[in-house]
């Protein structure tokens, strides 16, 4: 799925840019308490979900700013100005954007409507402690219809605000 319509990414930016600024700053306030004091993201991430940060690019059809990829990266480097670890945590996310917005509509629709409603996509990188090759995690039925996930994974990318104990249902 393209996203529809013709944008002045200029103007796009702009008024974008003017919505996210304040959260921005707000997060950019305690960038280095949280940076010297090895505090996780949380707070800040839930500022920038409450704002709609993490649909900039979901589809207006879905509840999403419907905005380009261009207009995105621009909004991530001002993110990055005010801290740096943010962009990368939530490269997952906007890499999972992008993904589904060069799926089918049927593939995409169910991702595009969870990040419309707040959900953020996050990935965790390796397990501790294994042999090249091996893999500890197991995904077993739930008993309710879905599957679920143990394992115990590193997250290296402060994405600590991801969720890894959900159980996944069909279709998720």
């Amino acid at each position: 799925m393209k996203i529809p319509g013709r944008y002045d990414d200029g103007a796009r930016y702009a008024a974008l840019s003017r919505r996210f600024q304040p959260v921005f700053d707000r997060i950019a306030g305690g960038a280095v308490a949280r940076e010297t004091g090895r505090i996780l993201l949380q707070e800040p991430i839930a500022w920038l979900k409450e704002a709609g940060f993490t649909r900039i690019h979901v589809p207006e059809a879905y509840g999403g700013d419907g905005a380009s990829i261009t207009v995105q990266a621009r909004l991530l480097i001002d993110l990055a100005a005010a801290e740096p670890s943010i962009p990368l945590a939530l490269r997952s996310h906007v890499s999972m954007v992008e993904d589904a917005l060069n799926c089918p509509d049927a593939v995409a629709a169910p991702w595009f409507r969870r990040f419309a409603a707040g959900e953020t996509f996050g990935s965790a990188w390796t397990e501790p402690r294994n042999r090249q090759g091996e893999v500890r995690t197991t995904v077993i039925p739930d008993g309710a219809g879905g599957l679920a996930a143990h394992g115990r994974e590193i997250l290296f990318d402060r994405c600590d605000f991801c969720r890894p104990d959900r159980s996944l249902r069909p279709g998720q």
